[in-house]
């Protein structure tokens, strides 16, 4: 039976600017040009920066344009760098590129980080809003009253539904915290050795996790980290390279872990 391990973020700065920003998020995909993706952002930016709108206009107007330029096809575990050429995103990579644009057009803004969620927080002159990049139709969210429901189900954190041939891998801690341009990068790693790992590519996953881990010690990375140690030890890999995984695991602790089956 494959495993999906719900470890991921579903739909779920210290760069020196946003060109170097931008690059750092396409390289957690593998080595990517940035010049197309710059260009494709600058775009949006001009666009909605040609009549003068209030911000929270304007913000209406930036979540309305990437929606329907950038975001063609959920896929879960999108590398970042498909947002510029299939359109393929997921709740971590759309909400990465909200992110860059919004910060280009000097927003003030929180990157909210919780289990199995990732959203944003705009603070405008007219209140806040919230943007759940994944919902095309009801993902942005201005009346402060649907904002508090909204805030008030993410951090139930709930484990979203699953195939019932799937399992899943339910978090042993509880999130709900704002994060960096640095972090944001960091998940967007941990998400691709995520992916590796589902593929039972345990190299791969270890590598990858060992960038993320690097760039934000999450509980999420000490968790895929235990289930990748275990892995690694029980598999048919050859022993040099079994050796240097297991090196590179090194600051993981190996915990008992919950794994609830979805009947």
């Amino acid at each position: 039976m494959r495993i999906l391990f719900l470890i991921s973020l579903l739909g779920l700065c210290t760069a020196a600017n946003g060109q170097n920003t931008l690059q750092a998020f396409l390289s957690t995909a593998g080595p990517t040009e940035s010049s197309i993706a710059e260009s494709k952002i600058q775009s949006v930016v001009k666009a909605v920066s040609k009549k003068s709108l209030s911000d929270e206009k304007r913000l209406q107007k930036i979540f309305n344009k990437l929606q329907s330029d950038f975001l063609k096809k959920y896929e879960a575990h999108s590398g970042f760098d498909v947002l510029f050429s299939t359109g393929q995103f997921d709740c971590l990579t759309a909400t990465s590129l909200f992110s860059l644009v919004l910060r280009e057009l000097n927003y003030s803004f929180d990157i909210i980080e919780t289990n199995y969620h990732i959203f944003l927080l705009v603070h405008t002159s007219k209140g806040d809003v919230l943007i759940e990049t994944t919902d095309r139709l009801g993902g942005y969210v201005s009346e402060a009253s649907a904002i508090a429901k909204r805030t008030a189900d993410y951090r139930k954190n709930e484990i979203p539904s699953v195939n019932s041939s799937q399992l899943s891998y339910s978090y042993s801690f509880r999130l709900y915290q704002t994060i960096s341009f640095e972090k944001l990068t960091g998940l967007l790693y941990y998400n691709q050795a995520v992916k590796a790992f589902n593929d039972h590519n345990w190299v791969k996953s270890t590598h990858v996790l060992e960038k993320a881990n690097a760039l934000y010690n999450s509980p999420r990375c000490e968790e895929l980290g235990k289930l990748l140690l275990q892995s690694v030890m029980a598999s048919s890999l050859e022993e040099k390279t079994k050796a240097d995984c297991l090196v590179r695991l090194k600051n993981f602790w190996m915990k008992k872990s919950r794994v609830v089956v979805a009947n």
